[in-house]
């Protein structure tokens, strides 16, 4: 998404025409091979590509181009999650600075396009089916508080560690660039493995 958001800066809101298939194609890789990458930002790019390049075949102005950028990005939002408001409220709040009552028009058509396309091509099925495999346990929730704890002690070491070198350490531990990269490692190898090592205790 921070490519758009360059090119609506820097490049007069030009999209380069190999982002309309480049996104979905990657995504689609991604995701079906069990990536982590989330679905939002290569929808948003696909449409906000579709809808500049849209504007420079008609060689429409630089407002005109965002706009249409905008709807692109509006309607992939609002197609891919059937979430037609959501999408325009990301418009605005991402990648529309100066908003005028006018650019709410196209916005909502957009929007509404978008949903309507997407319930007609999957006729209101569903795009991934999943059962849960254990049902939410209410006792669970101090680990859950603990593990929010740590990890915000270790987000608020991260952030301190490489600007001061400061961060309380023990010995035989040496603030210099190496030490931080082995306490990192460390610290993310018992990361990686704490719900391993939380699960078998709590199965034993």
């Amino acid at each position: 998404m921070g490519a758009i958001l360059y090119e609506i800066a820097q490049n007069s809101s030009i999209v380069s025409s190999v982002k309309m298939y480049s996104q979905v194609v990657q995504s689609a890789i991604t995701v079906g091979l069990g990536g982590s990458a989330g679905l939002e930002s290569p929808i948003a790019v696909t449409g906000s590509a579709i809808g500049s390049n849209f504007a420079q075949t008609y060689q429409l102005n630089y407002k005109e181009r965002t706009l249409l950028l905008a709807a692109g990005a509006t309607a992939g939002i609002a197609s891919a999650f059937n979430a037609p408001i959501a999408g325009i409220m990301f418009a605005f709040e991402i990648l529309l600075t100066g908003v005028v009552f006018s650019d709410f028009v196209p916005l909502v058509v957009a929007a509404i396009c978008g949903s309507l396309v997407s319930k007609v091509l999957l006729q209101e099925d569903v795009l991934f089916r999943f059962h849960t495999r254990e049902p939410f346990n209410y006792h669970n929730t101090p680990f859950y508080l603990v593990l929010g704890l740590l990890t915000a002690f270790y987000a608020r070491y991260f952030v301190l560690s490489p600007k001061s070198g400061t961060f309380y350490c023990p010995a035989p531990f040496v603030k210099n660039e190496k030490s931080y990269a082995g306490r990192s490692c460390i610290i993310l190898t018992l990361c990686d493995s704490a719900p391993f090592v939380w699960r078998r205790l709590w199965c034993d």
